[in-house]
């Protein structure tokens, strides 16, 4: 990664490297990859101005905006639910040097679960169980070299801090997350023996779901399918349909047969995604943009501004590609032909559009041309040189032999 963009490569059995996606992010800082949404696939987990998490296609799964630039980022099952969870620490600096920092801790699907009141920098994170009662600590040092622990914060207080989320939902009236988190609280409950908490947690999920009513199962579709889950959103909308269908109440149905057809065309732009994907890393270029351009028509019937720009994005990239390749044939073609001048001008073209592209290997390649053109055009010159004074010592030679058999024809009169 770099400041400005997260990079994803291809390694190749010949052991070079070509460019899959990018990805553009501000003050990039830090990148890890680990499942944190639970579905069995990476995610590549990246700190700057935001959190960023991305599928392995390069598409956004979530931001999440914590007001604070990251610096760096850490990720474990910290409560044990067989999810990772994100920890992301943020670094900034005062004046006389004194340095602070807080620690966010995040779910797989971007919500804030817990944030420190003390300040500390976030340079360093160890994530261990450190006094050994089976719970996850978390510990850091500021850079005064004081190192503090904070007691998995996850750990005895768990429940208590899915309840605290879960009514901070249901007080904003954000019902389907509250639904979520109270019925984690209560699992966590019972597990504690807390049976107060685990009535109490129960009376609330039933007021959840009294307010989302028939539309259960449609606020889960919407849930799954905001987070890019469309396979799973579908499931959610199709029984809502069912459910709406049995009470006649067709307005509600309709509405969740359009999103039926709505998460349908995501699925089916995201395989000509991965299929497009394939064939860029096995460079078919031409197989991609095809591919491409279905996906990107896909996403105009959606209005989908932001997939439209990642797909125009690699629709770009190949453009771009396909120039450099024919500067780099034509410097190779100049080459074979012993115009060395000409070969040199067009890899060193050859040689920017591959560097704009991230394409390691092939400016190398470049460059190698590059230099030996320099190498040939400087023999040829050399070359050159001698043989003009080859040639002038010769015509110099001749005019001399010619002065004198004149004067030996004069002398003989």
């Amino acid at each position: 990664m770099s400041e400005k963009y997260v990079y994803c490569f291809h390694l190749k059995e010949s052991g070079t490297l070509s460019l899959l996606w990018l990805y553009p992010i501000k003050q990039g800082t830090d990148l890890i990859v680990a499942n944190v949404i639970g579905d069995g696939n990476l995610e590549i987990i990246a700190a700057g101005e935001k959190v960023y998490v991305l599928d392995k296609t390069g598409a956004r799964v979530w931001e999440s905006n914590l007001g604070k630039a990251i610096s760096n980022v850490h990720s474990s099952d910290l409560n044990e639910d067989g999810y990772g969870e994100i920890v992301a620490g943020s670094s900034y600096t005062f004046r006389f040097n004194k340095a602070y920092g807080e620690i966010f801790l995040l779910d797989g699907f971007g919500h804030l679960l817990w944030e420190s009141t003390d300040n500390y920098m976030t340079e360093y994170v160890v994530i261990k169980d450190m006094d050994h009662n089976g719970t996850l600590d978390l510990v850091i040092a500021d850079y005064a070299n004081v190192i503090s622990g904070y007691e998995n914060m996850m750990g005895a207080n768990k429940a208590d801090m899915y309840f605290s989320q879960a009514m901070t939902s249901f007080n904003s009236e954000n019902y389907r997350d509250a639904l979520v988190y109270f019925k984690i609280a209560r699992e966590e409950y019972k597990k504690d023996k807390n049976t107060n908490k685990v009535l109490e947690a129960d009376d609330y999920i039933q007021k959840c779901e009294l307010f989302l009513n028939t539309g259960s199962s449609y606020e889960m579709g919407l849930y799954f399918f905001g987070m890019g889950d469309y396979q799973k959103s579908i499931l959610y909308f199709e029984d809502s349909k069912k459910a709406s269908l049995n009470k006649q109440d067709f307005d509600a149905a309709l509405k969740a047969d359009e999103m039926i057809e709505k998460a349908t065309r995501y699925v089916e732009a995201q395989t000509y995604l991965d299929e497009a994907n394939k064939y860029m890393s096995e460079e078919n270029f031409d197989k991609a943009y095809s591919i491409y351009n279905n996906a990107l028509n896909v996403y105009q019937r959606l209005g989908d501004n932001q997939k439209i720009n990642l797909v125009q994005s690699n629709i770009l990239k190949i453009d771009n590609y396909k120039k450099a390749m024919d500067y780099f044939n034509m410097g190779k073609s100049y080459f074979s032909s012993n115009d060395y001048q000409n070969a040199k001008s067009y890899f060193q073209k050859a040689s920017a559009e591959f560097n704009n592209l991230g394409d390691v290997n092939k400016v190398a390649s470049c460059e190698d041309y590059i230099s030996k053109c320099n190498q040939l055009i400087d023999s040829s010159k050399g070359l050159s040189s001698v043989n003009n004074i080859l040639l002038y010592g010769g015509i110099l030679i001749g005019f001399l032999l010619l002065i004198v058999l004149l004067l030996f024809f004069l002398l003989l009169k």
